[in-house]
């Protein structure tokens, strides 16, 4: 959790009660990255693409950069697994929201964009088993495409973002997102993987199974959001994902919801977590 400052209010007076709102509103406005300063004087995404040999298609990332945006400082970053849902859910407008009204630090997020690419003679996208190490479990062909994107990920997209960007060397800043497939990914990510970021959010994880995997080791935070009429492949799938999750010694955080997964329900707990993790609070 991030704090622009504290205050604590014990004052009595009418004009002491004047300094302290006036305390607030600086403490606010320097959470506020103000199009005054020098940088970008509005938020600005960069579109990229990588070509990879670990990869049979081009990979399109975008990255927000947030209103004020300076090389020269250290942001929080968030790398969202599902870009497609950056557009659908309207998540730049929250963040900008966020940001211009002080509820949130300036962030950078980095967004992978999810293409209707299926794999040849097959009826199943990229991106499914890409992302979905269970999915492509048995299959030679999966294993590979599944394996040589977790390469692309580690040794190829962090490094360049890492190089480009300014972007926090803290791990405790660093965010993975991710719902359905994307949230597979992030799983099995931090199964072998704890310290390559602070928290994994995971939305309506479709297919993962952790039979495979033994302790994790390294502390790992996971933020687990699903619902109460989600459709996946066996009866107790969700609390059994937990439990194991626990049992391999994560550290897990549940959220439900009444339904099925929707962008309603994403958005918003993709909201609350960003409050929650990068917020400007002011204590009483």
């Amino acid at each position: 959790l991030y704090f622009c400052g504290k205050i604590k209010n014990k004052m009595k007076t009418k004009s002491k009660y004047i300094l302290l709102s006036f305390a607030a509103v600086l403490l606010l406005l320097s959470c506020k990255e103000k199009s005054a300063l020098k940088g970008n004087e509005e938020s600005v995404i960069e579109s990229l693409e990588f070509s990879s040999n670990n990869l049979s298609h081009t990979k399109k990332v975008d990255v927000y950069l947030p209103v004020g945006y300076k090389s020269s400082k250290s942001y929080p970053t968030l790398f969202m697994e599902n870009g497609r849902q950056w557009e659908e859910f309207e998540y730049k407008h929250i963040i900008d929201s966020l940001i211009e009204t002080g509820t949130i630090v300036p962030i950078i997020v980095v967004a992978l964009q999810e293409d209707n690419m299926k794999i040849s003679g097959t009826d199943n996208f990229y991106y499914e088993i890409e992302q979905s190490a269970y999915s492509a479990k048995g299959n030679s062909k999966y294993e590979t495409i599944n394996k040589n994107y977790r390469t692309f990920y580690l040794n190829e997209l962090i490094p360049a973002i890492e190089s480009k960007y300014a972007i926090s060397t803290d791990i405790d800043s660093r965010i993975f997102y991710g719902t359905k497939y994307g949230a597979d990914f992030g799983i099995s990510l931090a199964m072998t993987k704890p310290d390559l970021f602070g928290e994994y959010w995971c939305f309506s994880p479709a297919n993962s199974n952790l039979n495979e995997y033994g302790m994790i080791p390294g502390k790992t935070i996971f933020r687990i959001c699903w619902g109460t009429k989600e459709t996946v492949n066996a009866d107790n799938y969700y609390p059994s994902l937990i439990s194991g999750i626990k049992k391999r010694g994560g550290s897990v955080t549940n959220y439900t919801f009444d339904g099925r997964p929707s962008g309603m329900h994403w958005k918003s707990q993709f909201k609350q977590r960003l409050i929650e993790k990068f917020g400007c609070q002011i204590e009483e």
